[in-house]
């Protein structure tokens, strides 16, 4: 008896967490756009032609090491990134959206 009721207990279980698990995907699906969350990098492919951010973090990356901290398309033309460099500096890298070259640092 103790078995049965601990299977059936187990089969509850997952029945409501797969119902949860299947359901949390519809309900992203019927949030407004505006609403749902983006990364940067899908913000930014969006936002228009040219190199995507993740070719530009790319190419930074191996130009100057580090990491990327934050980025901003401005006028879908211009890449703005705060850049950690090595030894923990910080800089401002503007990058040509369109071909990829950097503009600034500083």
């Amino acid at each position: 008896m103790i078995v049965s009721t601990a299977i059936t207990r187990l089969l509850t279980l997952a029945v409501l967490l797969a119902a949860g698990l299947v359901a949390e995907p519809a309900l992203a699906d019927q949030m407004p756009r505006q609403h749902q969350a983006q990364t940067p990098t899908t913000a930014l492919a969006q936002a228009g032609p040219g190199l995507g951010l993740e070719a530009v973090v790319r190419q930074v990356t191996r130009q100057f090491g580090g990491r990327l901290i934050d980025a901003r398309l401005e006028a879908g033309e211009i890449y703005d990134l705060v850049w950690e460099l090595p030894q923990n500096r910080i800089a401002r890298i503007r990058v040509d959206a369109r071909t990829g070259a950097v503009l600034s640092v500083n």
